[in-house]
């Protein structure tokens, strides 16, 4: 009797199972034109706006990306990024060699605010000693 239960519970469990299958399928399988039509708008409206971003990331940096496919923009961007980056850092080395800072190993903005200090601790250096030299 309970051999009995088991396998109708079990027989129950089969034939539900089997009848959910084809419907997650159905929902899935989207192979009608207008979902297919509505994935490839959507795909390319997100590449329009991806090209907007890099069009306008590129405009920032001064690089052309006209007629790149989004992949060579990015990698242009990158690259022109990586430039500025450096130029940066030749230039707050320059300030920084002029003050007597160190600022190796440093990031950019890190060794900025650095200088910055640095400049302001000389500043007021500068009116401390022209303070004692008046009075």
């Amino acid at each position: 009797m309970i051999k009995k239960k088991v396998l109708a519970i079990g027989m129950g469990c089969l034939i539900a199972m089997a009848s959910a299958v084809p419907v997650f399928a159905a929902e899935k399988g989207g192979k009608d034109p207008a979902s297919k039509q509505a994935r490839i708008e959507a795909k390319q409206e997100k590449q329009a706006e991806n090209l907007k971003k890099l069009q306008e990331r590129a405009a920032k940096l001064g690089v052309n990306i006209e007629g790149l496919t989004n992949k060579d923009a990015r990698t242009k961007i990158k690259e022109a990024a990586e430039a500025k980056k450096e130029v940066r850092a030749e230039k707050l080395s320059e300030k920084a060699s002029k003050l007597g800072v160190d600022i190796n190993g440093l990031k950019n903005k890190e060794a900025a605010a650095k200088i910055k200090e640095a400049r302001a601790a000389k500043k007021a250096a500068k009116t401390t000693k022209q303070g004692t030299i008046t009075n």
